[in-house]
């Protein structure tokens, strides 16, 4: 299928059954989504990426092409081969080795794991023919985990506490973040630095990110706490102090002019503040609907 030309299709499995057929190739997703949430990107086992896209009520499917590091088309065998993702304004060059070992051998989109090619040929891309770099970043050694156990018995607990209390998460959740945060540290061979502290602030990194996109965590979540009724509170949203001020005067019942006068706030700060309020809010109330849809479609 030429690169440059792409097909609409139905459904996801119409699409994928049509890639089958085209290149006589197994495909599956790689799990990699980027930063647009709208599109899917699958790769076959030999290496050849597509992209999968709503457009016009429709799915529309494009082959994507391959390239060196730095953009330029692939000329020799030994050439590392990515894919050119875009992400905004720029380019996100994906190594097609890590998308093909996630989607067959993992089964999952890893962002720390380095694969390699065992016989060095880079034209070669079977999933039989990769492997996880052992000691790299999310894929440690057993003796960076071994050199860190007694560290890790000592600290789990209170890091997992300390985080449910900063950032008002469940305790699952804390551990599952935590825990992640321990495997990259150790994997992290040439960080200088003290290893706790890494560890902790890698893991405050992780709820940070969860915070700014929790869509991206629906999946995990939903199935550790179906009957929870709101994911997102709107306090979580609104940890800024001047929206949240802005918002409780709100609820209280206070008019603009007594909570600008309550406040302090000139006329035009004010609403700006609100606005902005507003629009937090909302955001928290369509990840909520979001959240419950996808709850009652596993009930």
């Amino acid at each position: 299928m030429d690169a440059r030309n792409g097909f609409f299709a139905e459904s996801v499995e119409e699409g994928l059954e049509r890639i089958r057929k085209e290149t006589g190739r197994r495909v599956a997703d790689t799990g990699f989504r980027g930063k647009r949430k709208d599109t899917r990107h699958f790769v076959t086992d030999d290496g050849r990426g597509f992209l999968c896209m709503r457009m016009s009520g429709r799915l529309f499917f494009m082959g994507k092409k391959l390239v060196t590091g730095r953009g330029k088309p692939v000329t020799g065998t030994r050439d590392v081969r990515y894919f050119a993702i875009k992400e905004g304004r720029k380019l996100r060059y994906v190594r097609v080795a890590k998308c093909v070992y996630c989607a067959f051998v993992l089964g999952r989109w890893d962002e720390d794991c380095e694969v390699a090619v065992k016989d060095g040929d880079e034209g070669h891309l079977e999933p039989g023919n990769l492997a996880a770099k052992e000691g790299a970043a999310g894929v440690s050694s057993g003796e960076a985990l071994a050199l860190h156990a007694e560290v890790y018995r000592k600290e789990f607990r209170r890091i997992v506490r300390m985080l449910g209390f900063q950032f008002n998460f469940r305790t699952a959740l804390c551990e599952d973040i935590v825990q992640d945060a321990f495997l990259y540290a150790c994997g992290m061979e040439d960080h200088k630095g003290d290893f706790t502290a890494f560890w902790v602030w890698n893991a405050q990194q992780r709820c940070k990110m969860i915070l700014r996109h929790p869509e991206e965590e629906w999946d995990e979540r939903l199935a550790a706490a179906p009957d929870t009724p709101f994911e997102y509170p709107m306090g979580r949203f609104l940890s800024h102090q001047p929206y949240y001020e802005v918002w409780d005067t709100l609820r209280a019942g206070w008019t603009d002019e007594e909570a600008m006068e309550r406040l302090g706030l000139g006329r035009n700060q004010y609403h700006l503040r609100k606005d902005r309020m507003r629009r937090m809010l909302k955001k928290c109330l369509n990840n909520d609907i979001y959240f419950m849809n996808h709850v009652c479609e596993i009930v």
